[in-house]
């Protein structure tokens, strides 16, 4: 059997899954870094419509739901800070749900796509929601290590300020002053280091969402 025969008889074989598209994969990589370059250089509209293409690509080829989850996690950043919550939310559940498909309930990057959640729902004043999913992503954060010091216990402890700011605005104080004193603990564990990332916020003028 040739090459192409093997190859198209795979993808037989696969036809309940689909096959694997390098050509795809190729416009994948293409459109994932063209996103790259131009949220960087803050063209963000141009960025959208790049991961778009990304995650289109990543489905119509069959790259998994790792490439899948990527390419929509990068585009529902975007969305959101171009003011579109709806598809911002919806984009970055569809992105943890993707990669819980690929690495299991609460595997991979599951986590860091509830954090991003977490601070859409803050920026935009759904401090229930932002509760819900701290409440799941600070668990993770510490079961990985985030909170000390070989992974970023500034960055957490940012983390935790803003999830007791949501717990604030629901009126759970006591667990608010519970977290912030650990972030003042982290801080006084660190001095003088910085987060290793920082997020933007989410516009918070977007109007009616």
């Amino acid at each position: 059997m040739s090459r192409a025969s093997r190859a198209a008889f795979g993808c037989l074989v696969l036809a309940t899954t689909g096959c694997y598209s390098p050509v795809d994969a190729v416009f994948y990589d293409y459109d994932s870094d063209q996103g790259h370059y131009a949220e960087n250089a803050g063209h963000l509209e141009e960025a959208r419509s790049f991961y778009w293409r990304a995650y289109v690509n990543a489905n119509a080829g069959h790259l998994g739901p790792k490439a899948e989850s990527n390419a929509l996690y990068n585009y529902g950043r975007i969305a959101g800070l171009l003011c579109d919550f709806e598809h911002a939310r919806k984009s970055l559940e569809g992105a943890l749900e993707l990669e819980e498909r690929a690495e299991g309930p609460n595997g991979g990057l599951s986590g860091n796509r509830m954090f991003e959640l977490a601070r859409l729902n803050l920026d935009h004043a759904k401090y229930a929601e932002a509760v819900y999913w701290y409440d799941r992503a600070i668990p993770l954060a510490r079961k990985s290590g985030f909170d000390r010091g070989s992974g970023d216990p500034i960055g957490f402890a940012n983390e935790l300020d803003r999830y007791a700011s949501a717990l604030e605005q629901t009126g759970d104080s006591a667990r608010a002053a519970e977290l912030r004193a650990e972030s003042a603990k982290l801080h006084e564990l660190h001095p003088g280091a910085e987060a290793y990332y920082v997020y933007d916020h989410y516009p918070s003028d977007c109007g009616p969402s």
